[in-house]
Parts: structure tokens; C-alpha cells; sequence
């Protein structure tokens, strides 16, 4: 990834996202160069890698679990249903 970083978020800017183009390229310099130290980066992807512990532990602990309503906001071009959001933190 290193010294890749401009095409790494070029693709989550243009590739994915609902307008391509949208994020300026003064913005596009602050992500790169936020991310270019190896911690920052590595810290980044360790947060998806707790997900499925993070599955784990929730199933673990549905006895003991808070019933709090969530607001869950979607943007009106995101794809996807509702339900496999959810399916998928539980």
C-alpha cells in the first residue's frame, strides 16, 4: 500500500461512490497524507477486522444485552437492503 495511497482512496472516491468526482483533490491529499504513516493505515483496516469478533461477542452476550432503538441514515444512492444490514450486526 505504500506510495499507493492516492489510488487506494481514488477508488472508494470515484469507483463507489454515488458521484464520482465528488471529493476535491485538495481533500483527496489530506486522506493520503493522513494515512500515510503505517500505523494510521494498519489501524484503519484492524477496525474491519474486529467485525467478526465484534459478531461474536454481541451473540455472546444477548442475555445481557442493552435495548437501545437505533437511527441507522442511509445515503439515497446506497445499495442494499435494510434487512442484510441488519442480518449482519447481529
Amino acid at each position: 500500500m505504500r506510495g499507493k495511497g492516492a489510488a487506494y482512496f481514488a477508488f472508494f472516491f470515484d469507483t463507489i461512490s454515488a458521484r464520482p468526482g465528488g471529493v476535491n483533490e485538495s481533500a483527496r491529499e489530506m486522506y493520503v497524507e493522513a494515512y500515510s504513516r503505517p500505523e494510521a493505515l494498519d489501524t484503519g483496516f484492524e477496525w474491519y477486522r474486529a467485525f467478526r469478533r465484534d459478531k461474536k461477542d454481541n451473540h455472546a452476550s444477548q442475555e445481557n444485552s442493552v435495548q437501545t432503538r437505533v437511527l441507522y441514515l442511509r445515503g439515497e444512492h446506497e445499495t442494499g437492503s435494510l434487512e442484510d444490514y441488519v442480518k449482519g450486526s447481529e
